[in-house]
């Protein structure tokens, strides 16, 4: 009886997690993430190509895309401007 009623409710699990994560994306589904695919791949090549930076920003919801010079330069003028940070000239 117990063995029975565990077997139906694998199964039914099984069917559940089949439906939720292993049913075919709609066709609006597959070209949108078609799409999104494509142009991450688009700004993968041009941060290699022209050897960029990507990092998040502060706040967690924005990325900052640009050189090693103009970030190092942003940052240089952020510490400068709020005087967070003391450079230690020893370790």
């Amino acid at each position: 009886m117990t063995a029975t009623i565990l077997k139906q409710y694998s199964n039914q699990l099984l069917h559940d997690l089949n439906l939720s994560y292993f049913s075919p994306l709609s066709y609006n589904d597959q070209t949108l993430a078609l799409k999104q695919a494509k142009k991450v791949v688009s700004i993968q090549r041009k941060i290699k190509k022209y050897r960029l930076i990507l990092r998040v920003t502060d706040k967690g919801y924005n990325f900052y895309i640009g050189t090693e010079k103009e970030f190092d330069k942003k940052a240089q003028n952020f510490f400068q401007d709020t005087k967070a940070f003391i450079e230690l000239k020893e370790n």
